[in-house]
C-alpha cells in the first residue's frame, strides 16, 4: 500500500503561488526534479510534489464550492509526499521538517497535514494556532514532536461528530431543523446537498431515524433516537466550527426534550466516551478538557466567563 500524506495549505485572503513555493522547498532541502510535479532527496525515501488545490482549473467543481462556502475563497496549495519505496523513519522525519518549513515561511495561511484521507489528519494550523492531533503516530516516534519547532498544542481533535436525541415529537422533520439553523444561527444551504447546512467551520445534516431512506451514520439503528445531527467540522476553521456546533447543540437541546447524547471519534481506531449526556432531565458534560474548554462550557450552560 502507498505510503501518502498531504499538506494542504489556503490564505484566507488570496491565492497562493505553488510555482514560488515550490522553487523555495527545492532551494531549502536540496531536492532533485525528476518532472515538472515531482521532487526528491537522493539520499531519502521521499518524494514531494507540489500542487495548486482547488484552483479554476482543478476540475473538482463540487468541492471548491464546498471549500468557498465554508470561508475559504482563494485557491490553495497541496504538498504530497510519497514514499518511493517502503516505510522508513528518516523519510518521515524529513516530512515534518519540510511541514515546519512551510509553517514557519508562512505564517499567514492555515493548513492541514493528513495521511492517506483527507479526515485522517496529524496536525493542523487554524486562525494561528497550530494544533499536533493526539494520535499513535506522534507516539510511536516521539522524535517528531522534537521536529515541529512552532509553538503548539497537543491534543485530541475530531471532525466528526452525532447529536442525537429522543425527542416526544415523533413528527420532527429534518429539513424544518435545518431551516431553523438558517434562522438561527446564519447557516446556508449546502452548494451541492440539500440536507446539509453549511457556514465557516461546520457542516450540519439533521436526520431522523425512522427515514425509509439509508444512511450511512455510524449513531444509526433500528430503535432509539428519533432525532439526529450530524456534524462535520472543518479543521481550517477548527475552534469557529467547534463554537458553533457547541451553540446549536445547546439550541436543540432546549427546543426538544428527552434523552440525549454528543459523540465524537477523536481516533479512528478509539471509542470514547459520550461527549455530553441528557437523561431525566439531567445534563452531564463529560471531563474532556480538549473539548469542554472554559469558553464551549460557557457557551453550553449559558454562564458567563470567570
Amino acid at each position: 500500500m502507498a505510503i501518502n500524506y498531504h499538506l494542504e495549505i489556503c490564505d484566507r485572503t488570496r491565492p497562493l503561488d505553488h510555482v514560488a513555493i515550490r522553487k523555495s522547498l527545492v532551494t531549502a532541502f536540496s531536492l532533485q526534479t525528476e518532472d515538472d510535479f515531482f521532487f526528491y532527496d537522493p539520499e531519502v525515501n521521499l518524494g514531494v510534489t507540489v500542487i495548486p488545490w482547488l484552483d479554476e482549473d482543478s476540475g473538482n467543481q463540487r468541492e471548491r464550492a464546498e471549500r468557498s462556502a465554508l470561508g475559504f475563497r482563494h485557491a490553495g496549495v497541496s504538498i504530497g509526499f510519497r514514499w518511493r519505496s517502503d516505510y522508513d523513519d528518516e523519510a518521515t522525519r524529513l516530512m515534518y521538517r519540510i511541514v515546519n518549513w512551510v509553517l514557519e515561511h508562512f505564517p499567514a495561511v492555515d493548513a492541514q497535514l493528513s495521511f492517506n484521507d483527507f479526515d485522517n489528519f496529524m496536525l493542523f494550523r487554524s486562525r494561528g494556532r497550530l494544533v499536533l492531533v493526539d494520535r499513535d503516530a506522534w507516539r510511536y516516534d516521539p522524535a517528531l514532536r522534537t521536529l515541529i519547532t512552532l509553538p503548539y498544542e497537543y491534543r485530541k481533535a475530531s471532525v466528526y461528530f452525532d447529536l442525537t436525541v429522543s425527542s416526544e415529537k415523533r413528527k420532527l422533520h429534518p429539513m424544518a431543523v435545518g431551516n431553523m439553523f438558517i434562522a438561527k444561527f446564519g447557516m446556508s444551504l449546502h452548494p451541492h446537498d440539500a440536507p446539509r447546512r453549511i457556514c465557516e467551520g461546520l457542516i450540519a445534516t439533521p436526520y431522523r431515524f425512522d427515514d425509509k431512506r439509508p444512511h450511512d451514520f455510524s449513531v444509526l439503528r433500528e430503535h432509539g433516537p428519533n432525532l439526529g445531527i450530524h456534524f462535520e467540522v472543518d479543521v481550517l476553521s477548527y475552534e469557529v466550527g467547534l463554537a458553533k456546533l457547541v451553540a446549536i447543540t445547546r439550541w436543540v437541546l432546549e427546543q426538544y426534550d428527552g434523552d440525549a447524547k454528543l459523540e465524537w471519534n477523536p481516533e479512528w481506531n478509539v471509542e470514547a466516551p459520550p461527549l455530553l449526556t441528557r437523561t431525566n432531565n439531567t445534563l452531564t458534560l463529560s471531563d474532556e478538557p480538549d473539548f469542554w474548554t472554559p469558553e464551549r462550557k460557557a457557551i453550553m450552560l449559558g454562564k458567563p466567563l470567570p
